[in-house]
């Protein structure tokens, strides 16, 4: 049977899933990605790209893939944890920029953008600690930034009453 030209509006390219689902899924099996599949399948990003928002199957098998390719990352950090010669500064540079991590995170504290004091804001914190989804330095480094906003608050406060006693000296 002949293989099919799948086309779409925007021009002819030469996709055929038989051939590239299972060879992007053995590029990721192996930890590879996106420059190892377009280099095997001989096509350039910009086609990958196209083909991914052109054609459902590819952009599934792509997802999918990126989570082995994820999982087989991950076991080399694992399979290496005590070995001295391991690159871990390359596994973990690799690990941030392929698979979008960092080194710190991102939390979510319920009711801090909403609280109208700066001791609410403090309770929040606290409270959140206690839940263990702060740890203490965590907590340290949001409670040095309300004390900062509290400084600043006091600060207005202070100029406000100043500029009012110097205009009724003025009068």
């Amino acid at each position: 049977m002949p293989k099919k030209k799948l086309t779409t509006g925007r021009g002819n390219w030469k996709y055929e899933p038989e051939v590239h689902i299972p060879l992007l899924k053995r590029i990721y099996s192996e930890g590879g990605d996106i420059a190892a599949f377009c280099a095997a399948a001989e096509i350039c990003r910009d086609t990958f790209q196209q083909w991914r928002a052109n054609f459902e199957d590819l952009h599934h098998a792509y997802a999918a893939a990126l989570e082995v390719a994820r999982a087989w990352w991950e076991k080399k950090g694992i399979d290496n944890l005590e070995n001295p010669h391991f690159n871990q500064n390359v596994w973990r540079l690799m690990m941030r920029n392929r698979f979008e991590m960092t080194d710190t995170r991102c939390v979510h504290i319920p009711g801090l953008s909403k609280s109208d004091s700066f001791k609410a804001q403090f309770n929040c914190i606290k409270k959140e600690v206690e839940r263990g989804n702060l740890t203490p330095d965590e907590a340290l480094k949001l409670g040095n930034f309300v004390s900062v906003g509290a400084k600043i608050d006091q600060m207005d406060s202070v100029l406000a009453r100043l500029d009012a006693v110097e205009a009724k000296l003025c009068q």
